[in-house]
């Protein structure tokens, strides 16, 4: 079970991705990319099943996901401020993940 907890650190802007997967929603997306937040609160126990995927500096499980292809950000891949945003979507999208 997740647990989700009040952030010490609100992470509103531009944050930096930390890639630990590059392979299904990452495939080919620049680590280090800038991504755009907008969060007050944090998972601070990943769901069982669950891998990390990408982190960022106030967000120890930024993205995740498990191996039946479920996946969760805690950014936000639609807006113009997500460097990679197209990149990840398209893999969402059209990869056979």
């Amino acid at each position: 079970m997740a647990v989700v907890e009040p952030a010490k650190n609100r992470e509103y802007g531009k944050a930096v991705l930390n890639i630990k997967d590059n392979s299904g929603l990452f495939k080919n997306v620049k680590n280090k990319s800038t991504v755009w937040m907008s969060h007050g609160d944090y998972i601070s126990t990943k769901p069982d099943g669950f891998f990390v995927t990408a982190t960022s500096d106030h967000s120890p499980f930024c993205a995740i996901s498990n191996n039946l292809n479920i996946f969760g950000v805690q950014f936000h891949p639609e807006v113009a401020h997500t460097e990679e945003g197209k990149k990840i979507l398209d893999n969402f999208l059209f990869e056979n993940l």
